[in-house]
């Protein structure tokens, strides 16, 4: 199949997303960030994006990690925010509403255990195109891929979208949150040039021969084929800078000395996708071990399985601080929030990681911090000279991922935006000319 990007066609696979066509082509760059215009890259693998973020049509902000290829498809890089554009959306959305005995939210390991251990009507919801379930309507259960929980609300809600085609409302009596953990970088100078990606991507797309160095905090880059060097900060040796203009060239360490590379992967550890648990008030406690935030105390019909639970993450020692400009020392890539500025919020006397982020943005672009929400507040823990479990961390707030308007709406548009009802009575009416008062529908 053929596709656009940039204005340049390329070939692509069946089952690839725009993220990993472009990273196999050699297109290290591409982007540029919303609020600097500095070049960048594909980052990650699926919806920690924070760089490649393309229009589609009528359809802005699409992570070019989740789009799916299809022939003939054309994206342009996002330029810049608040643009204003004029398109045209002929697609059909539409809603369904269901009830459930289980709801498993996620489709790894842990939510197919939690399925196969359900009982009743089982719904799963998995966000890629593909799960180790299929559906069985003799054994109740269903499974809906390329679906994505956005948000967890009170008496076991929750809303989930397809596709951005269609808005699932469940509701369920018990809620298994099986979401997994995303990888989590690590702050330094010029960490945001193209080719400076998380590990868990790199392992996963065709780097076409890239000379890859590893960047890690923990064991789970241990098993990275094909590194020409790996720096270990366990050891006390550090990245403290990266070399190039358009993409990156090599990496300079704290011993002064450089790496010639293509691609940094870095591994600061592991975050519990803990988002749909704080959507409903659930809290999460410091885990030192792993090096993050896990889920503790109980909410009413809902349960955390697996990684989202801290379970089987690596032990991880973290860094927070590398020293250098901090002004190129990036914490959230999506809002080109940099660690000098996090130092001057702190410095006005800001204390708390809620009052942090309001002052930074840290956290609030549409990746809602993925990445960037630990390595900002421990960054900010070592900057007051606090333990980082009292310092805390910022709430999640629904949609886990961007939804559109028009996905929102459904077939809620034109007539029946506001549906016309009218009484048994209305044509005797109209016949006898009456004046007529429009009352609610």
């Amino acid at each position: 199949m053929r596709f656009t990007f940039a204005g340049t066609e390329y070939e692509g696979r069946d089952g690839e997303t725009l993220a990993a066509a472009l990273v196999r082509h050699g297109v290290r760059g591409g982007f540029a960030s919303i609020g600097l215009g500095r070049p960048r890259g594909v980052f990650g693998w699926a919806d920690e994006e924070p760089n490649a973020l393309v229009q589609i049509g009528p359809k802005p902000l699409q992570r070019a990690t989740l789009v799916e290829l299809t022939d003939g498809l054309v994206a342009e890089p996002l330029k810049g925010k608040g643009r204003i554009f004029e398109a045209s959306d002929d697609t059909w959305y539409d809603a369904r509403y269901v009830h459930c005995e289980t709801l498993v939210i996620g489709g790894g390991a842990a939510g197919v255990a939690a399925a196969e251990a359900g009982g009743g009507r089982v719904i799963v919801l998995e966000a890629s195109p593909h799960s180790a379930l299929t559906s069985d309507s003799t054994q109740g259960l269903r499974v809906l891929t390329r679906t994505t929980a956005v948000g967890l609300y009170d008496g076991n809600y929750v809303v989930a979208v397809e596709r951005d085609r269609r808005v699932w409302h469940i509701r369920a009596k018990r809620i298994v949150i099986a979401t997994g953990a995303v990888e989590r970088p690590i702050a330094f100078p010029n960490n945001d040039r193209p080719g400076v990606m998380l590990a868990s991507a790199a392992c996963r797309y065709d780097l076409g021969g890239a000379r890859v160095v590893v960047y890690t905090t923990n064991d789970s880059t241990l098993a990275f084929p094909d590194a020409v060097a790996t720096v270990d900060a366990r050891s006390g040796r550090r990245v403290v800078d990266t070399l190039g203009a358009e993409r990156l060239e090599g990496v300079v360490l704290d011993d002064g000395s450089t790496i010639a590379c293509d691609v940094l992967a870095v591994s600061g550890g592991w975050n519990p996708s803990l988002n749909l648990w704080s959507h409903r008030g659930g809290k999460v406690q410091w885990d030192d071990k792993i090096a993050a935030f896990i889920p503790t105390g109980e909410l009413d019909g809902v349960e955390v399985v697996g990684s989202a639970a801290g379970a089987g993450l690596p032990d991880v020692s973290p860094v927070w601080l590398t020293g250098g400009d901090e002004t190129v020392t990036f914490l959230d890539l999506e809002r080109d929030a940099d660690l000098a500025e996090l130092r001057r919020g702190i410095g006005a006397g800001l204390r708390r990681a809620e009052h942090l982020k309001r002052f930074t943005l840290i956290g609030t672009a549409s990746d809602q911090g993925k990445t960037s929400g630990v390595i900002a507040m421990g960054a900010a823990a070592e900057i007051i000279g606090v333990p980082l479990a009292d310092l805390g961390t910022s709430s999640f707030r629904p949609p886990f991922v961007p939804v559109s308007f028009s996905t929102l709406a459904g077939r809620n548009r034109g007539e029946l935006f506001d549906p016309k009802r009218e009484t048994p009575m209305h044509a005797w009416h109209v016949a006898h000319g009456a004046i007529f008062e429009d009352v609610g529908q």
